[in-house]
This record gives structure tokens, sequence and C-alpha cells, in this order.
């Protein structure tokens, strides 16, 4: 599943940094990734992927949080 705005990697971790009211300045190398999260950082972080949510907006589907930075908000308020 997608949201309904799409975002890069670098989108996402900037709309994180923001609700956590730190900067995102320094890249994370993929093999410091790797070590923190395992293999979960190749299919959630590292790669890329173009993901349409057009099938669940035409269904009718509301999203709790439609865009990235309320997204970001919620997860690090959790």
């Amino acid at each position: 599943l997608t949201a309904p705005q799409p975002a890069t990697c670098k989108e996402l971790i900037d709309a994180l940094g923001k609700a956590m009211h730190r900067p995102t300045i320094v890249p994370v190398p993929s093999f410091a990734l790797r070590l923190a999260f395992g293999e979960g950082a190749d299919e959630l972080l590292i790669c890329s992927q173009k993901l349409s949510a057009d099938k669940l907006i035409a269904s009718g589907y509301k999203f709790q949080h439609p865009t990235l930075e309320s997204a970001a908000r919620w997860v690090v308020a959790r």
C-alpha cells in the first residue's frame, strides 16, 4: 500500500526530521542503515519504489494521513 502523496526517500527523511525538529543535512551511508536495520533497510529505506494510490482513491478510501507531513507527525508522536 502507499499514501496518496508520492515521496522520495529524501522527502520522507526530510519530513520526519521536520516533525522531530531535527536537521537532516548529513546523509546516512547504505551500509550503516544495513547494520542498524538488517535486510529491512533494503526493502524500506534504501530501494526506490514507484507506487500509486490511484485504485484506493478511486474506490473511495479515505486516508487518515493524506499528506507526508501529517503522516510524519503521527509517526513521531507515537
